[in-house]
């Protein structure tokens, strides 16, 4: 809606006042401003001058001009589908990320955004997303308009296309995969992080970054990985605290060798460990270090240093799932640390 300002009162110009053709004006520029000023003319019919005019954000695109896809074979829509599998991500430096919440907390942790996909009409019709998140993402895409061909639509028969699984949120980001290196992670005095060694699903490991990034973990370390960091599903389970939680990806022997010199309490959740969760103290400079569902972990964490903890188990079953076990103990860890600092 266009407002303009007359006399003290304020009266609404429509949208489609301001865009349709008008005839009997001889109007032949180009510029929106210019075309806007003669129409706020055209209808101020009084003799008081109009002061100011402004708009209210109550359109989709608002003027932006986005380009639009709207076949299948369009090579973007292609470029879309490759990066699904890790084989292209690693060889392009790309990786996708998808939902409003995600696109949103990676641009906030600096992610670099390269391309965003959103389906013709998003705004308009329902989705499982709040007012204040398609707000939050309205706000984003215009900072985004500011590059050149950054935001693209496509119709709603190709968007499906694009989208994973059924989850389809009408929005997708193609970003810049960050490096995540060791040596880049910064420790607080006394630190409570995670490694996790060689696990395979990245549902799994989404749903640990979740977990730690809700108790207040320092870091996630990812040690002999069978799948990439960014992997779309990873992000998805993470809910996009992949981005913001400070993390590494390396060899178990790199980040043995990293926690021994910073002197930290190595506690390896084991089937076969000697020691109950809640009998560890967590309030110690701690890493927490877990393993495959499938395998457990190597015979590297089972070193004379290494505290070996188990969860204990009254069924049949002999382990929990990991995100299960992470975030029992991830949340032990917290309790016994906010215990402490009530004293």
């Amino acid at each position: 809606m266009e407002f303009v300002t007359q006399g003290g009162g304020e009266y609404a110009l429509p949208w489609a006042v301001m865009l349709r053709p008008y005839r009997g004006e001889n109007f032949t520029s180009n510029s929106f401003s210019t075309k806007r000023q003669i129409i706020i003319n055209k209808y101020n019919t009084s003799n008081t001058p109009i002061t100011n005019f402004h708009s209210t954000p109550n359109t989709e695109t608002m003027m932006t001009e986005r380009p639009m896809i709207r076949s299948f074979s369009n090579p973007q829509v292609k470029e879309v589908v490759r990066l699904r599998t890790g084989k292209h991500r690693r060889r392009r430096e790309h990786f996708l990320i998808d939902g409003v919440r995600e696109i949103s907390r990676a641009i906030v942790s600096n992610i670099v955004i390269v391309r965003v996909y959103l389906e013709q009409g998003y705004f308009s019709k329902k989705t499982n997303n709040t007012n204040a998140e398609k707000n939050n993402l309205r706000e984003l895409l215009q900072s985004l308009d500011q590059k050149q061909n950054c935001v693209w639509e496509v119709t709603p028969e190709v968007f499906p296309k694009m989208t994973f699984g059924e989850r389809n949120e009408g929005v997708i980001a193609v970003a810049e995969s960050p490096i995540r290196d060791l040596c880049d992670v910064t420790l607080p005095e006394n630190p409570l992080l995670c490694v996790l060694e060689g696990i395979e699903k990245p549902g799994n490991i989404g749903a640990v970054f979740r977990s730690a990034d809700g108790a207040g973990l320092d870091a996630v370390i990812v040690a002999q990985p069978e799948t990439d960091l960014f992997n779309p599903g990873t992000v998805r389970a993470s809910l996009g605290t992949v981005f913001p939680m400070q993390s590494a990806v390396t060899s178990n022997k790199e980040v043995l060798a990293w926690l021994r010199t910073r002197s930290l309490q190595i506690v390896a959740a084991r089937c076969d460990g000697a020691v109950p969760h809640y009998l560890i103290d967590f309030t110690k400079p701690t890493v927490i270090v877990m393993g495959c569902e499938s395998a457990g972990l190597s015979e590297q964490w089972s070193a004379p240093d290494i505290l070996g903890v188990k969860i204990p188990m009254l069924g049949l079953a002999d382990s929990l799932n990991i995100s299960n076990a992470a975030a029992i103990l991830f949340y032990e860890a917290r309790r016994q640390r906010d215990q402490l600092s009530e004293k």
